[in-house]
């Protein structure tokens, strides 16, 4: 085989791949594979008041104080990209909201955010459960294992909470372009 021939197949064979990840990443864009879970409009099955609990909820264990519209809208698109991955948890959800609008005597969103840290760590729900903890309910369990951590997973990874420890800019975004274009000391 001479090196032309040689050449030519292998520019071929990269066309046919170039192609097929772009019939790929079209076919993906197309039924929002590739756009983030706020930009795809992902709903979630919860209602609004649902919703407001768990954010409320997701208030008091993150960061202690009032969270920006941006950081809420983190926090949602972390809950829907889970049930989105398990439909079937969306029950467990709805179960923790009810239980934590149970705990605080109405909804939990309409308590103060100190309120709101009283009754988490009075009721032991910023903790990790143990498996065996007699006593535990299952949506009390699900709080404590799966959605706070969740949570604080969502809240610390987002712009926000790379903020809060004193990164200027967030991953992925230019925090300083003329940084790029002169040497650093």
């Amino acid at each position: 085989m001479t090196r032309r021939r040689w050449l030519r197949r292998a520019a071929a064979g990269v066309g046919v791949l170039v192609g097929a990840t772009r019939r790929l990443a079209h076919g993906l864009s197309a039924v929002g594979g590739l756009l983030p879970a706020s930009a795809r409009g992902a709903e979630l099955p919860l209602t609004s008041a649902e919703l407001d609990t768990l954010l409320a909820f997701g208030e008091a264990v993150v960061d202690g104080r009032a969270l920006s519209a941006e950081v809420r809208a983190t926090l949602t698109d972390a809950l829907a990209e889970a049930v989105a991955r398990a439909p079937d948890r969306i029950t467990l959800y709805r179960g923790a909201a009810r239980l934590l609008d149970h705990l605080a005597g109405r909804e939990l969103a309409r308590l103060s955010l100190v309120d709101r840290a009283a009754l988490v760590s009075r009721n032991r729900l910023d903790i990790r459960a143990a498996s065996n903890e007699p006593g535990l309910t299952d949506d009390a369990r699900f709080i404590r294992t799966t959605l706070a951590p969740e949570l604080i997973v969502a809240y610390w990874g987002s712009a926000a909470g790379w903020a809060a420890v004193g990164y200027g800019a967030f991953p992925g975004r230019c925090g300083d372009l003329a940084r790029y274009t002169r040497a650093e000391p």
